[in-house]
């Protein structure tokens, strides 16, 4: 890979020796912040999503996550 990031390595290798758990977590952390703020992210998808209800269906909502809970859904 052509990713170079030195504070990234640098952290890596701190977490690599820390064996105290709260202070590895902090360090990896730190880690996920760095990949999210420098990982391109490209959309390789839309979904199209339809959604049909009839009016008997009752406290349904939507949800954009791509799943659905149908715990307090009911019919009339």
């Amino acid at each position: 890979s052509f990713y170079k990031n030195e504070k990234m390595e640098s952290l890596l290798n701190k977490g690599r020796l820390t064996i105290e758990p709260v202070k590895r977590a902090e360090i990896y952390n730190e880690i996920e912040n760095i990949v999210q703020k420098d990982v391109p992210v490209i959309p390789i998808a839309v979904v199209v999503k339809r959604i049909i209800v009839r009016n008997e269906v009752k406290n349904y909502t939507p949800s954009i996550k791509g799943y659905e809970s149908l715990y307090n859904v009911w019919k009339k």
